[in-house]
Formats: C-alpha cells, sequence, structure tokens
C-alpha cells in the first residue's frame, strides 16, 4: 500500500570467505505508461542481519546457536563466512504519492569486487495507509542494559527514542512509551499531589504527534503508597485517588481513552 513499509531478505550463502561484501538497491521504476514515475533508492532501507550467539537456555524448546536478531543498518562493506546464511534485511517505503502498479529495479551485490544484479519487483496497490493507526497494540520493551552499554539515563532516552521512531514507522504501539517519563507523585496525609511535566512533554510526542493508540497506566502499580504495603487496605484507598486523580488529568489531556491497566 502507500504510506506503508515493506521490508523482504536477501540470502548470502557464500562458499568462500567475504571480506567486502556490500549491496545497494536502484531507484524503482513504474511499468505502466503513460504515467512517468520511480520511488528513489532514498526510500530504501539496508540492514544487515546480525546474530546474538545464545549459550545459556532459558525455554525448553529452544537450543544453543546463534539466533538471527539485531538489524544493523549497512555503512559501506560488511564480511561473510563461507557456508553460513548472512541474511540482508531491504525495507521499502512507498510514499502516499505513489501511483499504483509494477514497479522495477535492481538490487547491485558487490562480492569481493564480483558484480552480481539481481531484478526486484514490487506491486503498489491503489490506497494509501492513513497517518493513525487504529489497532490497538501492546508491545512490551526492556532496554538491555549489558547489550546497549548504556550508563546514564540520557543515554537511555536516545536509545529508547530510536525504538519509538521505529515502532512509529511500522504502525505499532509500545506498551509503556513513558517508561523514562512518567508521572510523578506525592502522598501528603490523604491527599495525592501529582507532577506530571516530564509524562506530559513526552505523551504530546508520542500519543499526539506518532498517534500512539494506547499505553499502560500503572506498570507496576507502586509498592508502597503512603507508607501502606502494597493492596493493603490503607493502600488501596490512597491508589483509589491516585488513579483518580491520573484519569482526571488525562481527561483534560485528551488521552483517557487510550490508557489501560494490565497487572
Amino acid at each position: 500500500a502507500r504510506h506503508e513499509y515493506e521490508p523482504f531478505q536477501l540470502v548470502l550463502r557464500p562458499k568462500q570467505d567475504l571480506t567486502n561484501a556490500s549491496v545497494s538497491v536502484s531507484d524503482l521504476i513504474l511499468q505502466s505508461p503513460p504515467e512517468s514515475y520511480s520511488i528513489g533508492a532514498s526510500n530504501v532501507e539496508i540492514c544487515v542481519v546480525e546474530y546474538v550467539p545464545v549459550q545459556k537456555i532459558v525455554d525448553p524448546f529452544a537450543t544453543p546457536g546463534d539466533y538471527p536478531d539485531p538489524l544493523v543498518p549497512l555503512q559501506g562493506s560488511f564480511s561473510a563466512s563461507r557456508g553460513t546464511n548472512q541474511p540482508v534485511w531491504i525495507t521499502v517505503y512507498v510514499p502516499k504519492n505513489a501511483p499504483a502498479g509494477t514497479y522495477q529495479g535492481t538490487v547491485s551485490l558487490s562480492l569481493d569486487g564480483a558484480a552480481v544484479a539481481i531484478p526486484l519487483s514490487l506491486v503498489v496497490r491503489n490506497f494509501t495507509l492513513s497517518d493513525t493507526t487504529h489497532t490497538k497494540t501492546a508491545y512490551k520493551l526492556w532496554l538491555d542494559q549489558v547489550w546497549y552499554k548504556h550508563t546514564t539515563r540520557e543515554q537511555s532516552r536516545q536509545v529508547w527514542e530510536l525504538y519509538m521512531e521505529n515502532f512509529r514507522r511500522h504502525r505499532i504501539n509500545p506498551a509503556i512509551p513513558h517508561l523514562y517519563a512518567n508521572f510523578e507523585h506525592r502522598v501528603a496525609g490523604d491527599e495525592v499531589f501529582l507532577d506530571t511535566k516530564a509524562f506530559d512533554e513526552t505523551m504530546m510526542k508520542y500519543l499526539d504527534e506518532f498517534s500512539f493508540g494506547g499505553f499502560n497506566l500503572l506498570s507496576p502499580p507502586p509498592s508502597t503508597l503512603g507508607g501502606y504495603s502494597r493492596y493493603s487496605s490503607g493502600y488501596q484507598a490512597i491508589l483509589k485517588k491516585l488513579i483518580r486523580a491520573v484519569m482526571s488529568h488525562l481527561r483534560c489531556q485528551g488521552w483517557a481513552d487510550r490508557a489501560y491497566a494490565f497487572w
């Protein structure tokens, strides 16, 4: 569809080690005259699939080995070992104004100096996806500090923002977009006071601009409230006031219909 990202994989399995492999994609040319249109190569993203070496098994259905997972944007060249699969993940974005029809282009490979050309065909349907995604999803996301090696909260936010941009492009919702900018609360006696400054700034971006369709309101609920332990009667009384205050604020911001509680 127009305004959609469409990925495909190209898998290399070389018979000898490659030390200088590269991949590029040409413009995609509409094959339906009299219209003249092309989807430029700038709308194509090329990533090299890397593997995670799994040695400790925590799933009874899994086995030790290399698992494909990270998609690393291609910068220059890459290497590939003989007798192993090296996938390349290619994603095409179809602009909103692209005419429907069949487009043709070429995937070009340079493999230690040897050139290979692979024909590429893309069919664009005659409808356009809206900017807002109406399907409700909730993908839980946590940042692994060992993997990303982030040491400060600001570094964590930078990595998180890259994920949010990716979620936005592919029309899925994070369960907790406000993970690094939750609302703050203070309990004084029987009253609950909110500080929503950081939360509001973040959610204006993720809910109003990115149009994420939902978010988990309390995940998990606070371990204590007003000195009361979780789920005690005093805790429950304050929790009701906290949720009322939060929901009142969300209604004022126009976000209440996208909030849910999943405990």
